[in-house]
């Protein structure tokens, strides 16, 4: 159970008022240091190593489940899929069972990710399985069918793509349903997580299937990534002061929105994966001083990590363009990313004052972009 939950159970039961529980969790965000300011990116999924050795259990019991399943209950199937399909009924709902007491009654958060994902992964089987079962069937029908001679059209005229794509939807589609009956039941944060991720992908399959999402995929990617980080900023101004659940919920969101936004932004900028011009390097460095700026500004460190490997890219770019060779082309990248990452991450609170100057003091500022105390 993690801090927060055994104070709201200590609330429920009448052993602290709510005051003090805020007091308290307070207190336990600062490092037990009452001068110092709050975290308010504490990873709150591992309280302690019995998580970690829960966790592997559960993956050692589900895979045990499957394969006995697979033995037991695979004759009910009247075909392959159905037997599988049957198979992964068994294991969703045997982790779901779990669920109710790991992360209902016990609120155990590394264990319930794991379910969780494990639940995901049985919803998106299903979906695939009856899905893509269906495409084979289509397209062998359409095979057969200009075999014969009643279909004029070319293979590539078969609609495989588009079928495959529709395939696809419906698996993303059965992974975000499945997630949001976890959360509505266990209101789990990292399920937010994968219902973005799935989200995305899901957007990105109807870009497909319009056509011509190829020739502009970085916009789109960018623009699923900036959907995804409003939601996370939506979030995060229900609760400037990121002590309750909503901010767990923007964490989540925040990284699935960091990976995005840069990805969209690095195939806007051009040029091969990781490998710049000297004039892609320094737009890329512009790009990512500007979304350092609003990671300061929002108090979340996800876009920056996010964008450390484009960051390393752009600065030996740099280097290489200046004719440095040898230990130097080793030792430079090395000190100014290091020293970059060192200088940021000492000095956060203080790079954050300074940004939030920049910012006007309205209601609606300060709750997007939380005050630095002193």
């Amino acid at each position: 159970m993690s801090e927060r939950d055994a104070l709201e159970k200590a609330v429920q039961d009448g052993l602290v008022t709510d005051e003090q529980a805020k007091a308290l969790q307070d207190y336990l965000a600062k490092g037990g240091d009452p001068g110092a300011p709050s975290d308010a990116e504490s990873l709150r999924f591992l309280a302690n190593l019995n998580d970690i050795f829960l966790s592997v259990g559960i993956l050692l019991l589900t895979l045990g489940v499957s394969v006995a399943a697979a033995f037991v209950l695979a004759p009910l199937g009247r075909s392959p899929q159905m037997s599988a399909m049957i198979v992964c009924l068994v294991v969703g709902g045997g982790a779901w069972a779990m669920a109710e007491y790991f992360t209902g009654r016990r609120k155990l958060l590394l264990p319930s990710m794991t379910l969780a994902l494990i639940i995901y992964a049985c919803a998106v089987s299903i979906a695939a399985i009856f899905a893509f079962t269906q495409v084979g069937e289509d397209v062998a029908d359409e095979l057969a069918s200009s075999i014969a001679g009643d279909d004029a059209r070319e293979p590539e005229a078969f609609g495989l793509f588009g079928a495959i794509l529709s395939a696809n939807l419906w698996t993303l589609v059965a992974g975000v349903a499945a997630m949001a009956a976890f959360y509505a039941r266990f209101r789990l944060p990292f399920s937010m997580f994968l219902i973005a991720v799935s989200g995305a992908f899901i957007f990105y399959t109807l870009i497909a299937k319009l056509g011509g999402g190829e020739a502009y995929a970085g916009v789109f990617i960018l623009v699923a990534g900036l959907a995804t980080l409003a939601a996370g900023v939506w979030f995060d101004g229900k609760d400037p002061e990121r002590h309750t659940l909503d901010s767990d919920n923007a964490f989540w969101l925040h990284m699935a929105a960091a990976p995005q936004i840069m990805i969209g932004a690095r195939m806007l900028v051009g040029g091969e994966p990781f490998e710049f011009t000297t004039g892609q390097a320094v737009i890329m460095l512009v790009v990512l001083i500007l979304i350092g700026f609003a990671s300061l500004a929002l108090n979340r460190r996800a876009l920056i990590v996010s964008g450390l490997l484009t960051f390393a890219a752009a600065i030996i770019t740099l280097f290489r363009s200046a004719g440095v060779d040898g230990a130097g082309m080793v030792a430079g990248p090395l000190l100014v990313i290091g020293g970059s990452v060192v200088l940021l991450g000492g000095g956060w609170r203080t790079a954050r004052r300074a940004v939030l100057k920049l910012i006007p003091e309205t209601p609606l500022a300060q709750r997007i972009f939380p005050p630095e105390p002193l």
